[in-house]
C-alpha cells in the first residue's frame, strides 16, 4: 500500500518532461545567434568569392590584351612597314605581317596584313560610343587588321568589314617595295590612321550581329592613357632598356636597323575592374623577332 504522499510522488515522477517558457526563450535565442553567425559567414564567403571572380576576370582581360599585342609584334615582317605615329595627340602603331590569312567577312585569300593600334580619345556615349548605363567619356583602345589580298585588283579587306582607302597599295608586294622616299607611303599611313572616323559607332555591350562586327577591333574600353614606345636595344646605367616616344617609320630598307622591342603602356579605368586594379597603369613589353 502506498501512502498519499508516495502516490503523489509517483505521479509527479511519471509526468513527461517539457520546456518551460524560459527554456524555450533561451533555446530560440541560441538558435537565432547560430543562424545570424552562419548568415554572416555566408555573406562574407559570397563577398570573397565575388571579389575573387572579379579579380580573375580583370587579370584574364589584361592577360588577353598582352597576348594579342605580343603575338602581333612577333608576326612583324621586316620586309614591310613599322610606324610609330600619332593622331590627335594619341599614339598610333602600324605594322605589317606576311602570313596567309582569310578575312572573316569574305572568302578572299590574303597574304599578310596591316595591323593598326590606336585610341579614340574622349568619345561620349551621345556621339560615337554608346556605353549602356554610363554617361562618362570613354576612351577605346582599338586594334584593327587589314588583309593584303592576293588579287592585286582588290583593295585590302579588314577582318571587321572595313576597307581602307589606300586602294591597291595594300598588296604585300607593293608594301614590301616601299622606301622612305616612296610617294604613296605617307598617304597609306595617313589612310590607316584615319580609318576610324566620326561615322563609326561602337555599342557596348552589343545587341545585334552588326554591333558585334562593329566592336571587333575594340581591345578594351576605359583607357585614359596610352603610350607606345620603341627601343633600339640601348640600355641605361641600371641595365634597363632605353625607350623612345619619337615618331618613326621603318621600311624594308631599314631591315638591319629595326627596333628590338615595342612597349605598350596604358591606364585602365574600366568600372568593372576590382578596386585594386582600377586606374592601374599596365605595361606590355613586346620583343621583335631577330
Amino acid at each position: 500500500m502506498f501512502t498519499g504522499r508516495q502516490r503523489d510522488a509517483r505521479r509527479a515522477g511519471s509526468r513527461p518532461s517539457a520546456f518551460t517558457l524560459i527554456e524555450m526563450m533561451v533555446t530560440i535565442m541560441v538558435l537565432g545567434m547560430i543562424i545570424a553567425s552562419f548568415s554572416t559567414v555566408m555573406v562574407q564567403c559570397n563577398r570573397v568569392v565575388s571579389q575573387a571572380q572579379t579579380i580573375m576576370r580583370g587579370t584574364s582581360k589584361i592577360a588577353a590584351i598582352a597576348q594579342i599585342m605580343r603575338n602581333d609584334v612577333r608576326r612583324i615582317t621586316k620586309g614591310g612597314i613599322l610606324a610609330v605615329s600619332s593622331s590627335g595627340g594619341s599614339p598610333v602603331l602600324i605594322l605589317t605581317t606576311s602570313e596567309p590569312m582569310t578575312t572573316m567577312k569574305s572568302a578572299t585569300d590574303c597574304l599578310g596584313s596591316f595591323v593598326v593600334y590606336s585610341m579614340w580619345p574622349n568619345l561620349s556615349p551621345s556621339a560615337n560610343v554608346n556605353v549602356k548605363g554610363s554617361n562618362l567619356l570613354t576612351n577605346i583602345l582599338v586594334r584593327a587588321e587589314f588583309g593584303f589580298p592576293v588579287d592585286a585588283r582588290l583593295p585590302p579587306l579588314d577582318v571587321a568589314k572595313v576597307r581602307p582607302s589606300a586602294g591597291d597599295s595594300g598588296v604585300l608586294a607593293t608594301v614590301q617595295a616601299y622606301t622612305h622616299d616612296s610617294p604613296d607611303l605617307t598617304q597609306t599611313l595617313n589612310d590607316l590612321v584615319a580609318l576610324y572616323g566620326v561615322d563609326t559607332s561602337f555599342y557596348m555591350p552589343p545587341e545585334t550581329l552588326e554591333q558585334i562586327a562593329s566592336i571587333w577591333p575594340v581591345l578594351t574600353e576605359g583607357v585614359t592613357e596610352l603610350a607606345i614606345k620603341w627601343s633600339d636595344g640601348s640600355k641605361d646605367s641600371m641595365g634597363g632598356l632605353v625607350w623612345s616616344t619619337n615618331n618613326m617609320v621603318w621600311t624594308s630598307e631599314d631591315a638591319g636597323n629595326w627596333p628590338k622591342a615595342i612597349l605598350f603602356s596604358f591606364r585602365l579605368t574600366d568600372p568593372h575592374l576590382p578596386e585594386g586594379m582600377f586606374g592601374t597603369v599596365y605595361e606590355v613589353v613586346c620583343e621583335l623577332a631577330p
